[in-house]
């Protein structure tokens, strides 16, 4: 028969284990209720919150937007963000909330036209490289909304279409990649690719070691 220190010692260690599963569990499961939140879907709104608007736009990939409620400074053009999102090519897309939390407050605090996010197409439906091709679709929709703008001509008065802000505010002339994790490797394709391809482009740090033979959009 054991002596009664050893078995006060188990019956500790038993309390122990006890007391550290159930912190464990409580870890664990709030884990478990940030990760929803954070992967809940938010809805676009036009009615402006915190500063900013949030639209979906029915383009070849989905585009997600994020403008400014307030006009630009001196009524001068600003640039745009395009943004690339992260999931590995197989998840995630553009109206979580783990993004519009962050790109929100952004679009707000900083001297932009706007924030362009991506919905990417994903794996295994639509293999590596139809993300890339994306990326290359959503810079020409951006060229498609450029015009001739004079260094002196103004903003005009605003507008409610979402497409027209953004053509109307942006300098198109300055629009810069960003991404987040698998995001990132995609903004690097992609603006490789696109300054190798297209006259009138350029990736500040392009490195002709990532070109395969001639110059293409498919890197």
């Amino acid at each position: 028969m054991g002596s009664p220190c050893c078995c006060k010692k188990l019956v500790d260690g038993r309390r122990g284990l006890d007391k550290d599963l159930r912190r464990r569990l409580r870890r664990a499961t709030r884990a478990a209720a940030e990760f929803r939140a954070m992967a809940a879907a938010i809805a676009p709104y036009d009615a402006q919150c915190n500063g900013v608007t949030v639209h979906d736009i029915a383009a070849s990939p989905p585009l997600r937007m994020y403008l400014p409620a307030a006009p630009p400074l001196l009524g001068r053009r600003l640039p745009v963000l395009l943004h690339f999102h992260a999931g590995v090519y197989g998840v995630g897309d553009s109206t979580l909330a783990l993004y519009h939390s962050f790109y929100a407050g952004l679009a707000a605090s900083i001297p932009i036209a706007g924030i362009v996010s991506i919905t990417l197409p994903l794996a295994p439906e639509n293999p590596l490289p139809a993300a890339i091709a994306a990326g290359y679709a959503a810079i020409d929709w951006l060229k498609s909304l450029a015009r001739h703008v004079l260094p002196t001509e103004l903003v005009p008065d605003p507008t409610s279409d979402p497409v027209s802000k953004l053509r109307n505010t942006a300098d198109l002339s300055r629009v810069f990649l960003i991404g987040d994790s698998s995001g990132a490797n995609l903004v690097h394709q992609v603006a490789a690719g696109f300054s190798l391809a297209e006259q009138g482009y350029w990736c500040w740090g392009d490195d002709p070691r990532y070109a395969k033979g001639m110059p293409n959009r498919m890197v």
